[in-house]
């Protein structure tokens, strides 16, 4: 509860600065591939792509000067190519990480910019140890860093590394990241 409301009271002010003049909201799609890693020992990576819309509210703005963009962003990523797992004496598999998350992206107002984000991500992990099988799912905060290019109005080029959940499995506990290259069309 106490992050919801600490969400909120972030919100709040920054959604009192976006300018929001009627060309500047526009709808966007993404594509995005890349690789799940974990921090847990014996996990290699897994191959992942995701889908991506999003909206964009406009610039912030204040006195005059532009300091970028604010998004939401609904994402879903699925694997694509399942990585391997060998935990002596508990796990020797395959594994897989689904996901869906509702992202508040800023951007840098530039053409080659800067891209944070934080979000309410749903995570559905699967372990396959050849019929003995260990599911975890459940919902977090997430974040994200990253980079892109706005190639033209319509395109823009995005690198991503972002925390999707973190997991424990045979004893040993890490994190989850989607280290991903996406491409986005603007309407």
């Amino acid at each position: 509860m106490k992050a919801k409301l600490g969400l909120v009271l972030v919100l709040i002010p920054v959604w009192l600065c976006i300018s929001s003049p009627a060309s500047a909201q526009t709808v966007y799609l993404g594509l995005k591939g890349g690789y799940m890693f974990s921090g847990v020992d014996g996990m290699d990576e897994s191959t992942n792509i995701g889908l991506l819309v999003g909206y964009n509210f406009g610039d912030i703005l204040f006195e005059g000067t532009r300091y970028g963009s604010l998004a939401a962003e609904l994402e879903g990523t699925t694997t694509l190519i399942e990585g391997d797992v060998t935990i002596p004496q508990f796990f020797d598999g395959t594994w897989t990480l689904n996901s869906a998350a509702l992202w508040l992206a800023y951007r840098t107002p530039h053409f080659l910019y800067a891209k944070g984000k934080v979000g309410l991500e749903y995570v559905d992990l699967s372990v396959d140890q050849f019929g003995n099988d260990f599911e975890d799912s459940g919902f977090g905060l997430s974040w994200g860093v990253g980079g892109g290019w706005r190639i033209t109005e319509s395109y823009s080029l995005e690198a991503e590394y972002a925390y999707k959940t973190n997991i424990e499995l045979a004893g040993d506990e890490g994190d989850v990241y989607f280290l991903s290259l996406g491409m986005n069309f603007n309407f």
